[in-house]
């Protein structure tokens, strides 16, 4: 699991500014056939809308949070906006909605009951790390529940999730938190280990200027920590708004974020190469890039003036 905080700062909920005592988590299911959280993202994040959730995951392990955990959501439509954490879970694209909470198979059911099955798991990872930060029984009444039980309480709106989608798969909430519970028994350091290794490292990039590293994808996060110009960065993923996701050790979660809007801040490439001794340009780029005419390629996106190389010196990779 890996956490991207990309907060709806534009969104009325979070302008309305309220906190809440977490009381709770409520597990909701997008009700649509749509597994890509930037969707929801970019809906929720402006002006006008009545809808926002504290996260959304994804199948591959993602987990895009989009309020502040202890902020009041606009997600059960009734009193447990007041008490309880809305997650959403997105849904495979091989379903389709013919009335209400029904639906019906459009391919081979493969991929159907791949996407339950990992945002389960995900979600599962999830509300154990929320539990245990907000010292929650998973498995005590009312703490962990589907939107439909919360209607069925009296404490949210009229829907069928996440029942409606989970049924199939013999899946059931009882068992769900059951799972978050058996969850919060690892230790830790093992789930923290987990995250941290989880983090893969999609590019790599040198920064143009010195950059400050914040906690989420915007200038109003908490700057962590400032990192110089030239400094390299792994970056593990690329947000929908500019920002990139990269490792930093100064944080506590083990990545943090930093502005590249319109690629003005970092320069990115495959992977950053060493120098050693005997090297040159052309033969770093047959090596790398197949041919050594491209060398040019590499002295462009390092900012290099001159072909001569040291040893010793690193270069970014197209």
């Amino acid at each position: 699991m890996r956490v991207i905080k990309q907060l709806c700062t534009k969104s009325d909920c979070y302008k309305a500014g309220k906190s809440i005592e977490v009381k709770g988590i409520m597990l909701h299911s997008v009700g649509c056939p749509q597994p890509k959280a930037s969707v929801f993202l970019e809906k929720w994040n402006k002006p006008g809308v009545s809808s926002c959730v504290h996260g959304i995951v994804e199948p591959d392990g993602t987990v895009y949070q989009l309020l502040p955990w202890n902020h009041r959501g606009w997600h059960g439509g009734g009193a447990s906006n007041d008490t309880h954490i809305g997650i959403e879970m997105t849904e495979p694209s091989t379903i389709h909605y013919t009335k209400g909470a029904e639906w019906i198979e459009t391919g081979n059911g493969e991929i159907t009951r791949k996407h339950v099955l990992a945002t389960y798991q995900t979600a599962v990872t999830l509300l154990a790390a929320l539990c245990e930060e907000y010292h929650l029984n998973p498995i005590a009444d009312g703490v962990i529940l589907s939107h439909a039980e919360g209607y069925q309480r009296g404490i949210a709106s009229h829907h069928g999730d996440v029942e409606h989608i989970w049924t199939r798969f013999g899946l059931t909430m009882e068992q769900f938190r059951n799972d978050v519970k058996q969850r919060m028994g690892k230790k830790d350091s093992s789930r923290e280990k987990e995250t941290v290794s989880s983090l893969r490292i999609e590019c790599y990039g040198r920064l143009k200027r010195e950059m400050c590293i914040r906690e989420g994808t915007s200038i109003k996060e908490e700057c962590l920590t400032t990192y110089k110009k030239g400094a390299f960065v792994e970056v593990v993923s690329k947000c929908e708004n500019g920002w990139l996701q990269i490792r930093c050790k100064e944080s506590t979660s083990g990545y943090g974020y930093v502005s590249n809007v319109k690629s003005a801040y970092v320069s990115l490439g495959s992977e950053v190469y060493t120098v050693q001794k005997g090297d040159s340009l052309w033969r770093i780029a047959e090596d790398k890039l197949g041919k050594g005419i491209y060398y040019t390629k590499i002295k462009t996106l390092n900012g290099l003036t001159s072909d001569i190389l040291s040893k010793g010196f690193q270069l970014l990779i197209p």
